[in-house]
C-alpha cells in the first residue's frame, strides 16, 4: 500500500504478475512521459546540493547562476547550470581566486559586469554574457591592498572599475589615512590613482584623504546603472598629521583583556595659535584605536574606568625622533572601562570632515573631470554613501548617515549640483547605512541599514524634498539590496541574515516572502538572487541552492507567500521483497521529462527522488533480478508540496484467502484480533468480521489469536489450510469464562437488613438471604449490567442499585446499599407555660444533626432504629430541664413529640417604707407577664420581706399598703433574686406623721407672740417721760 503525506498526487500502479513496457525495461526515452496535467502558469521550488560552500550569489540568467564561495579551503568563483533539478548543477566554468572576498558588485541592470575583491588584492572583472563569464580585468596588488568597496561604472558602451582600498586592513574608526580609490578600464592597462601621496606614474589626485566612494545610480525603465560621469569621492583635506594608535587592556580579575569599545578622550591643543579640538572615539574588538592629531598640536588623552577614574597618556610630538608621524599610547585598567559610544560625546572636528568630490572619471584612467566640489562637507564616518537619480523627476539625490548627530540625510540637487532641498531623519547614533536605491521616476528613495531596517522617502513637490512614509524591520542584519526596473510596479529586493526579502515598496512596504510567520526566506543562508523580472529566484544556503521558478507569477497579486508551501514535493521509495529473498541489485528506473535514470538498491531497499516538479509526469519500473517475483510499475503527477511516500512489494505469485473471524455468541467482535501464517504475523489487531489474506500457492497454517493486549478476551484457534485458488476459510473465537462475584454492602451493618436479589441481565439471577453478602455468577469474557433489590415486603430498606461490570478475568464487584431515606418531624411542647421560648439541638444516636431548632423541626433519617434526644441550647439550659430520650423505629415518614418543663427560681421581695424602715403586711402580688396572669400575692413579714418559687420568666410585682401609694417593678427570673421595692407614703400620712411636731411648733408661736407683746407693753410703760418739777 502507498501512504502519501503533505501532499496530493495523482498516482498509478501497475504492479503484480503484469510486465512493464519493453521501452520501460530497457531505457526510458523522454516522449512517452512529457504528458502533463499543469496549469497554464505555475510556481515551485526544489533544491539542489553544489560542491562548496557559497558566500555570494548572483542570477545571471534562467539556467545559470555565478556562485563565490570557499573550496578545500580557497576562494572560488563558479557558474553552475541549474536547470536540471534531477542532477548535481553542472559546473560550467570555475575562476580561483587569491584571498578572502571582501566584496561583490554588479553593474546594474541587465547584469552584463561582475566585479570580485578580496583582502589579498585580489580583483577581477568579469563579463557576463548569454550566462557564461569573461575575465576582462584581473589585478593583484598585493597582501597590504584589502578591498573595502567595488562600484562598477558605465561610461558609454564600456566600463570603469573603482575601488577603495586599505592598506592597512583597518577595524578601529576615524579618518582613514592609507586608503585610496583606483579606477580601472576594463580595456585598457593603468589606473587613475585618488589618495594622499600617490606618484606620478599614472593619472593621479592626490594629497587628500580618500574615505568612500558612490557613483550616480540612474534609473529608468528596464534597467539602471552606475554613471562613471558623476563618480563620488568624499576626502579628507591633505595636512600634516601624527597618528597616535592605542591599546587598551583592563584586568578581569584573572588576566589583562582587550578593553572593546573604550571611550577615548582626546584633547589636542596649540597654545602658541590658541587652538584646541576636543573630540573622541571608541577601541575596537581588539581595544586598538587611531586618532589623528595635528602636527604642531599636543596630545592629552584619557579613559575612564567603571568607577569614573580617569587615566591620562600626554604626548607631545617635540620629545619624538626626527621625521616620526605615528606613536603609542597604552592604558592598563585594573578594571572594565566605560564604553559608551563616542558619537553620543563627541563631535567630528573640523579638520577631519571630508568633502564631497564630483568627478567625471568617463575618460579613466587616462584623465578625470572634478565636476563640481559640494558645499557641504560630512562625517568621515559617514555610512551609506548612494547618488541616485530617477531619470523621470532630474534630480540628484545623495544620502549618507551622520553618526555624530544620528541623522539619516537625503540632500536633492539639481544638474548643477546645486542643493535644492534637504531632509534629515533622525535614526539613531549607531545606525549604520548600507545604500539607497530610487525607482524610474524618481519620486520613491528606499534606503536600507545594517540593523535590517528599511525606510523610504516620497518626493514633496510643494517643499522639494523627500518625506518619511514608511518603515519595514526585516531582522537580523542587512547583506545587501537591488531594485526591479522592469517588473511593472515598485519592487525591491533585500537580503539579511534572516534571509531574502522581495518587498512591493508602494503604495506600502509589503514582504512577498514568508517562511511560517516570519518574513523573508531562508533565514541563516549565505546569499540571494532574483531575476529582474522576477521570473526565478535563488538562495544559497550551506552546499544547497534552493530554485524558485515562475517568481513573478507569486507576487504579482502583491500577497505575503511561503516558498516552502510550493516546494517540489520528494518522493521516498522503498521496495521490498519476501523474507527469503534479498532485494539487492533491483533495479529502479525514473523516467523524468528530458531524461531517464537508472538506480540499483542496496540492501536498505530505500531510495528519494527530490524536487518532483508539480503538474508533471514521472515514471518508475522496478524490476528484481529473479524472474519468480512480481515487478512493479507506476506513474504520478504531484500537484502540491510535501512529502509522497511509497511502498512497493516484490513477492511471489498469491491467491486470496478470505479469512471470516466470528463470535461464539454470535454478535460482534469484542476485541481485535491478530491472524498469523506460518507463525509470521500478518494482521497486527484489527475487528473486521473479514479480511483478505493473499498467500503464495501451497500449505499454510492459519492462526487467529486476540491481539495484543485483548488475550483475556478470546481462546486463539488454529486451522491448516492449503492454498492452490481463491479460498475462504471460517474462525470462531470462543469467549473464556471467568468468576463474577458481587459483594453487597451496607455501611451500617455487617449485612445487609433484608434478602437481596441479584440480576446479571441478560444472563443469570441469584439471591441473598438474611446472613449473607455476596453472590458468584460464572459468566463469558464481557460488559455487563447488575441490578440488586430488595425482595418483595422489603421495599422500604433499601433503593434498587445498578451497576456496570467489565469481566475480563476473575472480577469482585462491590455495590452499596442504599438505605431508603424517611421524615422525622420533632415537636417540643412547653408545658409550663405553653409557649416555647428557648432553642434546642436535636441529636440522633448522640450526634448532633439539627442546632438551635424551635417548637417545630425535621430530619431525614434513613431506614433504622434511632435514640432520639433533645437538648436546650447553652442559652437556653437556664430556662428548661432537658427531657428523656425517645427511640424511634424509622420505617416511614414518623412524627415525634417532646414536652419540657422550664426551671423554677426564688424570688425575695423586701418591702420598706420610704425611711428604710421593713414594711411589715404590704401586699405583694406577682403577675406573669408570659402568661398575662396573676401568678400568687403574698403579704411581708415583720422584716418586710416575701418570697415565692417561680418559673423562669418576666414578671411584674405589684406592692401596696395603706396609705402609700402602690408601687410596680418588672423582673426577668432566670436565676434566684432578690428585689428591694419602697413604699412611698401618701400626704394624709405625712400630715399625721408630723401632726405632734406641728402642734408643738404651733404652741411655741403663740408663746413667743405673747411674749412679744408683754416686752411692748412694758416698754411702752417705761418708755413714758418724766414731769419736771
Amino acid at each position: 500500500m502507498s501512504k502519501i503525506c503533505l501532499g496530493v498526487i495523482i498516482l498509478l500502479v501497475v504492479a503484480g504478475g503484469m510486465l512493464i513496457p519493453a521501452t520501460l525495461t530497457h531505457g526510458f526515452g523522454p516522449t512517452p512521459f512529457i504528458a502533463h496535467a499543469q496549469p497554464t502558469s505555475y510556481s515551485y521550488a526544489y533544491e539542489l546540493n553544489i560542491s562548496l560552500e557559497p558566500s555570494y550569489l548572483y542570477v545571471l540568467n534562467e539556467s545559470t547562476v555565478l556562485v563565490i564561495g570557499s573550496a578545500n579551503g580557497s576562494s572560488v568563483v563558479q557558474v553552475l547550470n541549474i536547470k536540471d533539478p534531477y542532477n548535481l548543477p553542472r559546473v560550467l566554468q570555475t575562476y580561483p581566486l587569491i584571498g578572502e572576498v571582501t566584496d561583490v558588485a554588479i553593474n546594474g541592470y541587465p547584469v552584463e559586469r561582475i566585479a570580485v575583491g578580496t583582502d589579498m588584492g585580489d580583483i577581477v572583472l568579469f563579463k557576463v554574457s548569454g550566462g557564461r563569464i569573461e575575465a576582462l580585468l584581473h589585478a593583484v596588488e598585493g597582501t597590504d591592498f584589502m578591498v573595502k568597496k567595488l562600484l562598477i561604472l558605465r561610461a558609454g558602451g564600456a566600463y570603469k572599475l573603482a575601488v577603495l582600498a586599505d592598506e592597512e586592513a583597518r577595524t578601529y574608526k576615524g579618518v582613514c589615512t592609507t586608503c585610496h580609490v583606483y579606477v580601472f578600464d576594463e580595456s585598457t592597462g593603468g589606473a587613475l590613482r585618488i589618495g594622499p601621496e600617490v606618484g606620478n606614474a599614472s593619472t593621479y589626485f592626490e594629497r587628500v584623504f580618500p574615505q568612500d566612494i558612490a557613483a550616480a545610480l540612474r534609473v529608468s525603465n528596464g534597467m539602471y546603472y552606475y554613471d562613471a560621469s558623476t563618480f563620488v569621492v568624499t576626502w579628507v583635506p591633505y595636512q600634516e598629521f601624527y597618528r597616535v594608535v592605542i591599546n587598551v587592556t583592563y584586568y578581569n580579575e584573572t588576566e589583562y583583556v582587550p578593553g572593546a569599545g573604550t571611550l577615548i578622550n582626546v584633547v589636542a591643543y596649540n597654545k602658541t595659535l590658541d587652538v584646541q579640538f576636543h573630540y573622541g572615539t571608541n577601541a575596537d574588538d581588539n581595544g586598538i584605536a587611531e586618532v589623528l592629531v595635528p602636527v604642531g598640536f599636543k596630545a592629552n588623552i584619557s579613559v575612564k574606568d567603571v568607577y569614573n577614574r580617569v587615566y591620562y597618556w600626554y604626548v607631545d610630538p617635540t620629545t619624538f625622533p626626527p621625521g616620526t608621524t605615528e606613536t603609542y599610547a597604552y592604558f592598563e585598567l585594573p578594571k572594565k572601562p566605560i564604553t559608551f559610544p563616542a558619537e553620543v560625546f563627541y563631535k567630528t572636528p573640523e579638520f577631519q570632515l571630508a568633502v564631497v568630490d564630483i568627478l567625471d572619471v568617463s575618460s579613466a584612467p587616462t584623465a578625470y573631470n572634478r565636476i563640481t566640489t559640494l558645499e557641504t562637507k560630512i562625517n568621515p564616518s559617514a555610512t551609506g554613501l548612494s547618488l541616485v537619480r530617477g531619470e523621470a523627476l532630474g534630480y540628484y539625490v545623495l544620502t549618507y548617515h551622520d553618526p555624530d548627530d544620528g541623522m539619516f540625510y537625503l540632500r536633492v540637487y539639481d544638474d548643477s549640483f546645486k542643493e535644492v532641498g534637504m531632509t534629515s531623519d533622525y535614526v539613531g547614533m549607531k545606525a549604520e547605512a548600507e545604500e539607497s536605491f530610487t525607482f524610474p521616476d524618481g519620486k520613491l528613495v528606499v534606503s536600507g541599514f545594517k540593523e535590517g531596517k528599511v525606510k523610504y522617502y516620497a518626493y514633496d513637490e510643494g517643499t522639494g524634498t523627500y518625506k518619511f512614509l514608511q518603515e519595514l524591520t526585516l531582522g537580523g542584519e542587512l547583506k545587501k539590496m537591488s531594485i526591479v526596473p522592469s517588473a511593472g510596479s515598485y519592487y525591491y529586493i533585500a537580503y539579511s541574515t534572516t534571509g531574502l526579502h522581495i518587498v512591493k515598496a508602494y503604495p506600502n512596504q509589503v514582504p512577498l516572502l514568508r517562511t511560517g510567520t516570519n518574513i523573508g526566506y531562508g533565514g541563516g543562508v549565505a546569499d540571494g538572487d532574483v531575476l529582474q523580472n522576477l521570473k526565478m529566484a535563488v538562495i544559497a544556503s550551506g552546499s544547497k541552492l534552493t530554485v524558485v521558478e515562475g517568481l513573478d507569477k507569486l507576487v504579482e497579486d502583491g500577497k505575503p507567500i511561503d516558498i516552502d508551501s510550493i516546494k517540489a514535493p520528494t518522493l521516498y521509495l522503498t521496495v521490498t521483497v519476501p523474507p527469503q529473498e534479498t532485494v539487492n541489485g533491483t533495479v529502479v528506473t525514473f523516467a523524468y521529462p528530458g531524461g531517464v535514470r537508472q538506480y540499483v538498491l542496496n540492501e536498505t531497499g530505500e531510495l528519494s527522488f527530490p524536487n518532483l516538479i508539480p503538474y508533471r509526469q514521472y515514471s518508475f519500473a522496478i524490476v528484481h533480478p529473479e524472474p519468480y517475483l512480481t515487478t512493479a510499475s507506476f506513474t504520478i503527477i504531484p500537484t502540491t508540496s510535501g512529502r509522497i511516500y511509497k511502498n512497493v512489494s516484490l513477492v511471489y505469485r498469491e491467491f486470496t484467502l478470505t479469512l471470516n473471524v466470528k463470535d461464539n455468541t454470535g454478535t460482534e467482535l469484542l476485541a481485535p484480533y491478530m491472524v498469523m501464517v506460518d507463525g509470521e504475523t500478518v494482521i497486527e489487531s484489527s475487528k473486521d468480521p473479514s479480511v483478505g489474506l493473499t498467500l503464495i500457492f501451497g500449505n499454510h497454517t492459519i492462526s487467529v489469536q486476540p491481539a495484543k493486549g485483548y488475550e483475556a478476551v478470546y481462546d486463539g484457534v488454529e486451522e491448516s489450510v492449503f492454498i492452490s485458488s481463491d479460498m475462504s476459510l471460517d474462525a470462531v473465537l470462543n469467549r473464556k469464562m471467568y468468576t463474577l462475584e458481587v459483594m453487597v454492602i451496607d455501611t451500617k451493618s455487617e449485612t445487609p437488613l433484608a434478602p437481596i436479589r441479584v440480576t446479571v441481565e441478560g444472563y443469570q439471577e441469584k439471591i441473598i438471604g438474611f446472613g449473607g453478602s455476596k453472590a458468584t455468577f460464572e459468566v463469558p469474557y464481557g460488559n455487563y449490567t447488575i441490578t440488586l433489590k430488595p425482595l418483595e415486603g422489603y421495599e422500604n430498606v433499601y433503593y434498587p442499585a445498578r451497576t456496570n461490570a467489565s469481566v475480563t478475568k476473575p472480577t469482585v464487584v462491590s455495590v452499596t446499599l442504599q438505605r431508603k431515606s424517611y421524615l422525622l418531624n420533632i415537636s417540643i411542647q412547653d408545658t409550663t407555660v405553653g409557649k416555647l421560648i428557648g432553642k434546642f439541638d436535636v441529636y440522633v444516636n448522640g450526634s448532633k444533626v439539627l442546632s438551635e431548632v424551635g417548637e417545630y423541626s425535621n430530619v431525614t433519617l434513613e431506614y433504622g432504629t434511632y435514640e432520639i434526644l433533645v437538648k436546650p441550647v447553652p442559652a437556653a439550659d437556664n430556662i428548661y430541664k432537658a427531657p428523656g430520650a425517645a427511640v424511634v423505629q424509622l420505617y416511614n415518614d414518623t412524627n415525634i413529640s417532646f414536652t419540657v418543663q422550664r426551671k423554677f427560681y426564688l424570688l425575695k421581695v423586701i418591702v420598706t417604707d420610704d425611711t428604710g424602715n421593713p414594711f411589715k403586711g404590704a401586699e405583694v402580688t406577682f403577675y406573669s407577664i408570659d402568661t398575662g396572669s396573676v401568678v400568687t400575692t403574698l403579704l411581708t413579714d415583720d422584716t418586710g420581706t416575701t418570697m415565692a418559687s417561680l418559673y423562669y420568666g418576666d414578671y411584674r410585682i405589684d406592692v401596696k399598703a395603706g396609705g402609700f401609694y402602690e408601687t410596680s417593678k418588672t423582673v426577668s427570673l432566670g436565676k434566684n433574686t432578690e428585689v428591694s421595692i419602697v413604699l412611698a407614703p401618701e400626704p394624709l400620712t405625712l400630715l399625721f406623721r408630723f401632726l405632734p411636731v406641728i402642734i408643738v411648733a404651733l404652741i411655741a408661736i403663740i408663746g413667743v407672740v405673747l411674749i412679744l407683746k408683754l416686752r411692748t407693753k412694758i416698754l411702752e410703760r417705761f418708755s413714758q417721760p418724766e414731769e419736771l418739777f
